[in-house]
């Protein structure tokens, strides 16, 4: 028999991380998945407000007055939410028993279960958004359940017509900036937990 011919050692594609680069990559991550979030409020924000302004007359469309009302009350509680003051769970809670209104969110995130990580972010920012949003109109302006509904149905449409590409997000972005909408330059907390 003779000698077994000697192996070539190769090295594994998979090398030990210095601990200063595990931190630079979890910190290139964190820098991914916020900057996920930032154009997830800016899409979701745009759509609530185009929708709110574009309104049918009897439900009193938004000028922008009663939109710049809304996203700082909106600012205002995403800020107690993240002071401790109360979660988004509890104000899902209050909505509910106010108005009976539930919203099918665990059916939702089933499906997402599949999906990537980056959508699971931009879906728990809609969510929490929405729920501020319904929140903020049935305190701060009266509103009931149908009407609250109606609007987060409309908002869903204009949604689905983004993602089929019937409409641009460009457009409806020149919409709000034509009624003198600029987003102001704070950031949300979102604690989307």
């Amino acid at each position: 028999m003779g000698r077994p011919k000697k192996r070539k050692i190769t090295h594994s594609k998979r090398h030990p991380m210095t601990k200063a680069e595990a931190a630079r990559r979890f910190q290139v991550a964190n820098m991914v998945d916020a900057q996920f979030k930032e154009w997830a409020i800016t899409d979701v924000m745009s759509i609530f407000l185009a929708t709110l302004h574009h309104l049918p007359k009897k439900e009193s469309p938004f000028g922008i007055v009663r939109l710049k009302r809304l996203y700082a009350k909106m600012k205002e509680l995403d800020s107690d939410i993240a002071a401790g003051y109360g979660n988004i769970r509890q104000l899902e809670e209050t909505l509910k028993l106010e108005t009976g209104m539930t919203l099918d969110r665990e059916t939702a995130m089933e499906r997402l279960k599949v999906k990537g990580h980056h959508d699971k972010i931009t879906y728990a920012t809609q969510n929490y958004l929405s729920t501020l949003y319904m929140w903020v109109l049935h305190d701060t302006f009266g509103w009931g359940k149908k009407r609250i509904f109606r609007t987060y149905h409309a908002c869903t449409e204009m949604a689905n017509r983004l993602n089929a590409g019937a409409e641009k997000m460009s457009n409806i972005e020149q919409d709000l900036k034509a009624i003198g909408w600029e987003y102001p330059a704070d950031k949300w907390e979102i604690a989307t937990t």
